[in-house]
């Protein structure tokens, strides 16, 4: 039998997928393909680096970082398929100065908050319009598309960033007054119509972010966020992309600089940012750090229950006291209207004045009853004599043994309003029971 040769079509089969071998996009995938990120740019030319109050208008290989103190987004309704889609306007700022930056983007989602420090990588430098409301805190501009223009690039270091570089206020000098400072309250009460004006604020709290649309029937956000200082408290309305800059801010520890705040006096003094506003996230500066020190102490709380006296209670001497006395609550009140502004104690969360001389009160069960308590004094100290009639160790008619300097130092006993009895009517005091009385 000769062999049997493969026909040509058993090379070109058909093969049907199963539904279970199908593979659909991931979300990280997608993601990438509506928000592709920036390709990795090299620097064809050398840029020189330097700062930002060194910069002058015209041609020029330049690398700028700064923080971004303020930004506007400005979106763009284009038919064009390779026209930009936004503009984002920022403010940035190094020790040295501020400058504006016009970012253009078409397709990649730049992630920016106040307070972020950026290097922007730029071939020219020009003169900000004579209009423009941010020429008096960034004269220069530049404009910068990295998608379409490989001699410039913007990056974000947030990873790189330890809090450090680019922090120091314009025009600060330490162990001088910032020029312009001053408090909320006189920024409520004025301050805020006086040409760069600074208020030095700190954090309280940070609400939820609000969803708006807008008469032109675009979306946008709100935040607020309160705002306080050692004089007054106020809130800092915070609009569009800026809204999620205060995700990223601690109640009681941010501290926010901000310079020229537009002002508007509702149910509550409110401020907000505008295009000549700038604003330092926790500015390295004396004031500042005064300030996060102050909002810490006061969300300190003192501890409800205080903690027990030390070197008032004489625990060995209470153990080998003979005399034991039964007080009641009526004994007790009774020292505590004689002094009022005398000592207080605390025993079972109940807080009482207690006569100074009483403060050495001990407390010790009495046998085979574990709900009443004795209050048992010192024998230096002086307990009134019809206790001390009904105390088990001591005869009825024999008064308790007085210190020579009781008369001096005892001020109940140099009050003539004092509760105490007198010696001459200490033999007619009636015992008690100590079970008819109300234990403490």
């Amino acid at each position: 039998m000769a062999p049997q040769v493969p026909s040509i079509q058993s090379f070109f089969q058909l093969e049907v997928p199963s539904p279970t071998t199908h593979r659909r996009f991931t979300f990280s995938e997608v993601d990438n393909s509506l928000h592709p990120a920036l390709h990795e740019w090299q620097a064809r030319t050398a840029y020189d680096e330097v700062d930002i109050g060194s910069l002058v208008p015209g041609p020029g290989c330049v690398a700028v970082t700064g923080r971004v103190a303020n930004f506007f987004d400005q979106t763009m309704n284009s038919k064009m398929p390779r026209a930009a889609k936004g503009c984002l306007k920022l403010i940035v700022k190094d020790d040295t100065g501020a400058f504006a930056v016009k970012l253009w983007y078409a397709k990649v989602d730049y992630e920016i908050r106040l307070g972020h420090l950026v290097s922007i990588w730029t071939p020219h430098i020009s003169n900000a319009e004579s209009g423009s409301p941010t020429l008096q805190g960034a004269p220069l501009v530049t404009s910068i598309f990295p998608e379409r223009d490989n001699s410039c690039y913007f990056l974000v270091q947030e990873e790189s960033d330890e809090g450090v570089l680019c922090k120091t206020p314009l025009g600060y000098r330490d162990g001088k007054q910032l020029d312009g400072l001053m408090t909320l309250k006189s920024c409520i009460n004025g301050g805020h119509e006086v040409s760069g004006v600074k208020v030095l604020v700190c954090v309280k709290s940070i609400g939820g972010r609000k969803k708006f649309t807008t008469k032109k029937g675009n979306e946008t956000e709100k935040t607020d966020v309160n705002i306080f200082d050692d004089t007054d408290e106020a809130t800092l309305t915070l609009w569009g992309r800026t809204a999620a800059s205060a995700t990223f801010w601690k109640p009681s520890y941010t501290v926010l600089l901000i310079t020229n705040p537009s002002f508007k006096r509702d149910r509550r003094p409110t401020l907000s940012l505008s295009q000549s506003t700038h604003v330092d996230v926790d500015p390295c500066m004396t004031d500042a750090y005064w300030l996060r020190g102050h909002a810490q102490r006061l969300i300190k709380r003192e501890h409800v229950n205080q903690p027990f006296p030390e070197g008032v209670f004489d625990i060995q001497e209470a153990a080998e006291s003979e005399t034991r006395i039964l007080f009641t609550l009526a004994d007790i009140d009774e020292f505590a209207r004689a002094a009022p502004t005398g000592m207080a104690m605390a025993s079972n969360h109940k807080i009482s004045p207690i006569e100074k001389p009483c403060r050495k009160l001990h407390r010790l069960p009495k046998p085979n009853d574990n709900r009443t308590k004795y209050l048992h004094p010192l024998p230096t100290q002086h307990a009134p004599l019809h206790r001390m009639a009904s105390s088990p160790s001591l005869p009825p008619s024999s008064p308790p043994n007085r210190p020579s300097s009781y008369t001096n130092t005892h001020p109940a006993a140099a009050s003539p309003s004092s509760p105490t009895p007198s010696p001459q009517n200490a033999n007619n005091a009636k015992p008690t029971s100590p079970s008819a009385s109300t234990p403490v």
